[in-house]
């Protein structure tokens, strides 16, 4: 009996074994997912963010030195060509400006007169166009140069985007390529082109330091009376493109010891190293130039592959743009 009993015991272990090494089989089998290499148009994007102003503005700049005596327009307002919009006190002769504020804080704009040995008189800038008023941000009493923009008269309903391009990506950009622009306040996406790239560089500061940028215009297509001077867009310019290219995600490839390209290529229902060629890594995704094909399954990221031995692809998704 006890012969019988000792040969159930065991038995029973040896079962318990089997089913606990089935279990740790089970959940050491670690589940990926996996995309297809498609051809399709590989498509290189830069994003930038900008400004919306007038385009085609006429500008008004000061012809001498002086001060604001009254504003007759607001930013916005619509004039036609004559309409006034600024007086002022001005001369042609250089006045410091100690005099200038002296003049301002006293009231006493007879300083000015002896300041330019009498050669001041009162001034009427009128709008240079019909249009839409823009960049009158100066105020009464205050005062301007010689040169000073004083103000902008722009087309109804003609705007652009104001960029501030890095200029590693000067290079890529051209007069002509196609854009699309986002403003959050309006509610259809529209479309442009790059419409001029500035001639000279500055020194701006961003939240990562100081950068060197080439002020570009992008020209917005038609009209849309939602948009308004002033807002942020949110612009993609297309670099290039190509057609017919065989493209999978970046997150796919992998580098091994010797610095080659490899995916995980789901074949008959195993995985399998894959070395690649790869081409241009464009917005949409990494050209691969040979070892797949046009429908090949290969693992969306490499890395999360331990053991190929014990990898299992369980669901195929699209290409991940």
């Amino acid at each position: 009996m006890k012969k019988y009993v000792i040969l159930t015991l065991i038995s029973l272990t040896i079962i318990l074994m089997i089913f606990a090494s089935g279990n740790s089989t089970i959940s050491n089998i670690e589940y990926v997912s996996a995309v297809k290499a498609e051809k399709k148009t590989a498509v290189e994007i830069i994003n930038y963010s900008g400004t919306v102003e007038y385009r085609n503005s006429t500008v008004c700049s000061a012809k001498g030195a002086g001060v604001i005596q009254s504003v007759l327009a607001e930013n916005g307002d619509f004039v036609t060509k004559g309409d006034p919009v600024l007086t002022v006190f001005q001369t042609e002769s250089e006045i410091s400006n100690a005099d200038i504020m002296s003049a301002i804080t006293s009231g006493d704009f007879q300083s000015i007169v002896s300041a330019a040995d009498g050669d001041i008189s009162s001034v009427v800038y009128e709008a240079p166009s019909t249009g839409i008023i823009s960049g009158l941000d100066i105020e009464e009493n205050s005062f301007f140069q010689k040169g000073q923009i004083l103000f902008k008269v722009s087309p109804e309903q003609s705007f652009q985007v104001r960029i501030n391009a890095l200029e590693k990506d000067i290079p890529k950009l051209k007069i002509g390529q196609s854009v699309k622009i986002d403003c959050k306040a309006v509610p259809d996406i529209l479309y442009g082109t790059v419409d001029s790239i500035g001639s000279s560089a500055k020194q701006t500061t961003t939240a990562s330091g100081k950068e060197t940028t080439v002020k570009i215009t992008v020209k917005i297509d038609g009209e849309n009376k939602d948009i308004k001077s002033g807002y942020t867009a949110s612009c993609s310019i297309k670099i290039s493109e190509k057609s017919n290219a065989l493209l999978i995600p970046y997150s796919c490839v992998g580098k091994d010891e010797d610095n080659k390209n490899f995916v995980y290529l789901l074949k008959n229902g195993a995985l399998k190293k894959q070395f690649v060629s790869c081409g241009t890594e464009y917005s949409n995704g990494m050209e691969i130039l040979s070892g797949l094909s046009d429908g090949d399954i290969v693992v969306s990221d490499y890395s999360k592959v331990k053991d190929i031995s014990s990898t299992v692809v369980n669901e195929v998704k699209g290409h991940a743009e």
